[in-house]
């Protein structure tokens, strides 16, 4: 049986050993599993669909929705577009559980975030990645 990728612990563990240096090395990467209050900086990653390949065991893509919330509109764009930057820039990564993506792509630019008590730019991201842990080493 095939074991399907916890998408979003890969991605915020990938992303902040990535961050280091930019903009989103001092803001929280927060998914579902993050309780509580926070105050900005920070970014919140949320699942946003997927699409599995019919005949490739491959998502194409599986979406994730990107809110990145400031304390200030520059602030969370420079989050938002930090973050996408480095996706961006990203090619055949892969982790030592498996766990990887081909390439990732917006899907809609940062658009205005959600009304609330904090400045946000909102988008969604495509990773295009194999719908399971790859075994690596035998």
């Amino acid at each position: 049986m095939a074991i399907q990728p916890d998408v979003l612990t890969f991605l915020r563990t990938w992303l902040r050993a990535q961050s280091v240096g930019t903009d989103l090395a001092g803001a929280a990467i927060l998914t579902y599993d993050d309780e509580g209050r926070h105050t900005p900086p920070f970014v919140f990653l949320e699942e946003a669909g997927h699409l599995r390949h019919p005949d490739v065991s491959a998502y194409l893509p599986y979406r994730i929705s990107v809110t990145a919330y400031g304390r200030s509109n520059r602030e969370a764009n420079s989050l938002y577009r930090t973050l996408t930057d480095l996706l961006h820039g990203a090619v055949n990564v892969l982790a030592d559980d498996g766990v990887g993506f081909w390439s990732a792509q917006d899907e809609t630019g940062p658009q205005p975030g959600p009304e609330g008590r904090w400045p946000a730019r909102f988008g969604v991201v495509a990773l295009y990645m194999p719908d399971r842990a790859i075994p690596i080493g035998s």
